[in-house]
């Protein structure tokens, strides 16, 4: 699914490629409306592939597309309160909103946080912990990212919108700060586990041991989630 927009993105023809993204995101709304969770999961991570590979390759007219669409998605998803679904559109928003600050992308970097902030601010309303604590620290993710290409609004708004959610979860004494903190780190002693994945570590965050690998900076977790798709398609 969503090979036919990463071919045009490696083509430059931007058109077809939005035209895919629009394909997947109308068959994303009937699978989520006809409560197929798992195939709608699918759907995000098409998105996800052909928004960052956009941005990379700097159609960010695509990328834009891209990130506007998994907002309209994450609406969707919240109204079946389907968490996986969210889970995977908000690493979607994460990577892309990663690959366009890498690539100097300051819209597409902003419309990325915008998206994240949306759904840590209602992960928190429906006490969705998981996600509220991946809405943090994707946002920090970015705001590392973007740190490095010296996008200074970009940067400054992932920090605002991580402290939003931060306090929205403290009022309603749901998620600590010092929970929100921590679990980047966590990430990061877990991660030593699997020796295959010695990067898999979230950038710009500092391991708790001298054991812990180091935080990668170009961790985009493609290794990770091509095997999600595989997954999905034999379930």
């Amino acid at each position: 699914m969503g090979d036919a927009g990463l071919s045009a993105v490696r083509e430059k023809k931007e058109y077809e490629a939005i035209q895919n993204l629009k394909y997947l995101q109308e068959l994303g709304v009937e699978l989520i409306n006809e409560n197929f969770e798992k195939e709608s999961r699918t759907v995000a991570i098409s998105l996800r592939n052909i928004g960052s590979k956009a941005a990379l390759n700097k159609l960010e007219e695509t990328s834009k597309v891209a990130l506007k669409l998994l907002r309209e998605l994450s609406e969707k998803a919240f109204e079946k309160k389907y968490a996986d679904t969210l889970f995977s559109l908000a690493r979607a928003l994460q990577e892309i909103g990663k690959s366009s600050a890498k690539a100097g992308l300051k819209l597409p970097s902003k419309q990325a946080v915008e998206g994240l902030e949306e759904i840590g601010l209602k992960a928190v309303e429906h006490k969705m912990e998981v996600l509220t604590l991946w809405s943090t620290l994707a946002l920090g993710e970015i705001a590392y990212e973007a740190g490095k290409k010296e996008l200074k609004a970009p940067q400054a708004r992932a920090k605002a919108a991580r402290e939003a959610i931060i306090k929205a979860a403290e009022a309603k004494a749901f998620v600590t700060r010092a929970q929100i903190e921590l679990y980047p780190q966590l990430i990061c002693d877990t991660v030593k586990s699997f020796g295959d994945y010695p990067a898999l570590a979230p950038a710009g965050y500092e391991p708790t041991s001298e054991k812990t690998p180091k935080a990668n900076e170009e961790f985009t977790e493609e290794e990770f989630f091509k095997g999600e798709s595989e997954n999905k398609a034999k379930e």
